[in-house]
């Protein structure tokens, strides 16, 4: 459980100003570490360095709130699950190559004032990612397979995307399964959104225009 100090090196629970590191390569874990507790932290990693037992295990579950101040990263090999509360990543969410955020069953919201970068897997469930940030944001996705279930941008700041004009820019090709709302400037210097869904499915853009970007069904 996060909230045992013991289960920590060194021995005390992450507090606001910690960088929480779960890595099945430093430590042998027999059961999947669990956030039991409201938590606040700097930022958190889940990862795997060198763990070659299949007994061990690296997957954080998600059951109350988590906010931080800085990066929710998963990195090679690890994962997190189970998300039962509403995370709030001040920084960025980075999905590294080999890492996998698996929402399955989750209908809640992840807020992510700094970049979302996925690169390893994301499992969206029925998630919402609401891009949220008060500078601009940028969206990363190496696979164009890859989906999201609701999308938001609610970030109306006066921030730029490089030389264009929008708050939240990106150049990835991606899917989506059921909304997509823009209450800020949407930015695609290139690739394509592609909706999902079998039933209707809605594009608000409520704030600034969006940019011009390709659609598919």
């Amino acid at each position: 459980l996060w909230s045992e100090r013991f289960n920590w090196s060194p021995i005390f629970t992450p507090e606001i100003n910690t960088d929480a590191i779960i890595d099945a390569g430093a430590v042998s874990f027999r059961f999947d570490p669990d956030l039991n507790v409201v938590t606040t932290v700097a930022s958190v990693t889940v990862t795997n360095s060198t763990s070659t037992d299949p007994a061990d295990t690296d997957s954080l579950t998600l059951s109350q709130p988590l906010t931080t101040s800085g990066n929710f990263q998963v990195g090679a090999s690890g994962r997190a699950n189970g998300i039962v509360a509403n995370p709030d990543v001040n920084g960025s969410l980075i999905i590294s190559p080999g890492g996998i955020l698996d929402a399955t069953g989750s209908t809640n919201t992840i807020s992510v004032a700094g970049s979302l970068g996925v690169f390893g897997s994301f499992v969206p469930g029925q998630t919402t990612i609401a891009l949220d940030g008060a500078s601009y944001q940028s969206i990363g996705i190496s696979s164009a397979s890859q989906d999201l279930y609701n999308l938001t941008i609610s970030n109306t700041s006066v921030g730029t995307c490089g030389a264009s004009s929008g708050n939240v820019c990106t150049s990835a090709s991606f899917g989506i399964v059921k909304d997509f709302t823009s209450n800020g400037k949407y930015e695609a210097s290139a690739g394509t959104v592609t909706f999902l869904g079998s039933g209707p499915q809605v594009i608000n853009s409520a704030g600034a225009a969006t940019s011009q970007f390709d659609l598919t069904q």
